[in-house]
């Protein structure tokens, strides 16, 4: 049995930035805390969920799942900035630092800003070459179905896209 769940924020939050991400972030986990609560009407067994998180930044919100809602799921992070990959090792995630998009092995040019790394970009559109502070590196893309297949990860019930 499948069940998808969609999250969709309308509009502009007019709160400042901080307060609308914690007001979102509480919003998130009442609605699944809610779904955790119904599924045991269908039967579902969450501790037997794999929960993909893509674009994982520092894997704060697989921690917060993983504390709260599903605690014994099993997690596989997939993040494209290289920044992350020494506090992901210290979490004990199965994750991958990857740039993922829809072909495999293309070169792409991947901007970041070496002060704010929680955001970066590989569309050209996007890259703007003279912002100070800002570093651009050629990286190969993958795909999901490629990173999921090299490390072994079974296809998820779950998937969080932050990207």
């Amino acid at each position: 049995m499948w069940f998808v769940l969609t999250l969709l924020v309308v509009g502009g939050c007019l709160l400042p930035s901080v307060r609308c991400q914690e007001k979102f972030s509480n919003m998130f986990i009442h609605s699944m805390k809610k779904l955790k609560a119904k599924s045991q009407h269908f039967n579902l067994n969450f501790t037997e969920w794999g929960i993909l998180d893509v674009g994982a930044n520092s894997g704060d919100w697989s921690d917060m799942m993983r504390k709260q809602i599903f605690p014994s799921s099993d997690y596989f992070l997939i993040e494209g900035n290289s920044h992350y990959e020494k506090l992901l090792t210290t979490k004990g995630y199965r994750f991958e630092i990857a740039l993922v998009g829809d072909i495999e092995n293309q070169i792409v040019e991947f901007q970041y800003h070496s002060l704010y790394p929680t955001g970066g970009t590989f569309l050209p559109e996007k890259i703007d070459k003279t912002a100070k502070g800002f570093h651009t590196k050629k990286l190969s893309m993958t795909t999901i179905d490629s990173v999921l297949a090299r490390n072994n990860v079974k296809p998820p019930q779950f998937m969080k896209m932050d990207t």
